[in-house]
């Protein structure tokens, strides 16, 4: 709903968020001539995604902390930064910094070539390591990559974001990243 008022005040049209089109749309938009400063934050985390590049100066410019740490975190998936970089890059992300931790994981050992497991297992832990994430997840890694592999998928493996409470994303009025726009209900 925000997203599609977002479109109309600008005279933008087009598909569902998150589309390659949505994407050029967002890459041209002039986010600060929007005055409702809620709308003018989403236009900038959609700029971007869009436009991952400009996330230093973009961010920066978003007034809401739980808009800007979005931004952040929004950067970091775009990039599709891993290891020291997404561990620097995810200091940023405030309150989302387990599933941002939790993303650039799943992204590392998705691009794993295949292996056996015990030498998988090792390398999840020299992942796991980088981003101080407790051994014990090693084991429910491997299981998924290993499933991953022989379902023939190289990325989603749902690693989960420790002690990341999503209630309290919601409550904070934003959606996680990826997530459909919902209709939001009239003041």
């Amino acid at each position: 709903m925000q997203l599609t008022l977002l479109l109309a005040l600008l005279g933008c049209t087009g598909p569902a968020p998150g589309g390659a089109a949505d994407r050029l749309a967002f890459r041209d938009l002039d986010c600060a001539r929007i005055v409702d400063g809620a709308l003018r934050d989403e236009c900038v985390v959609y700029a971007v995604r869009a436009a991952p590049e400009t996330a230093d100066a973009a961010c920066a410019t978003v007034v809401s902390d739980v808009m800007r740490e979005e931004c952040w975190f929004t950067a970091v998936d775009a990039r599709e930064l891993t290891g020291d970089d997404a561990m620097r890059a995810c200091g940023r992300t405030g309150r989302f910094v387990a599933p941002c931790h939790a993303n650039a994981i799943s992204r590392e050992v998705s691009r794993l070539p295949p292996m056996n497991e015990a030498a998988l297992t090792t390398e999840v832990q020299r992942i796991l390591a980088v981003y101080h994430r407790p051994p014990r997840e090693v084991g429910e890694i491997v299981r998924r990559r290993i499933a991953a592999v022989g379902e023939g998928a190289s990325e989603g493996l749902g690693v989960e974001p420790a002690g990341f409470e999503p209630a309290g994303v919601e409550s904070a009025g934003v959606e996680p990243a990826g997530a459909e726009p919902r209709a939001v209900a009239p003041d």
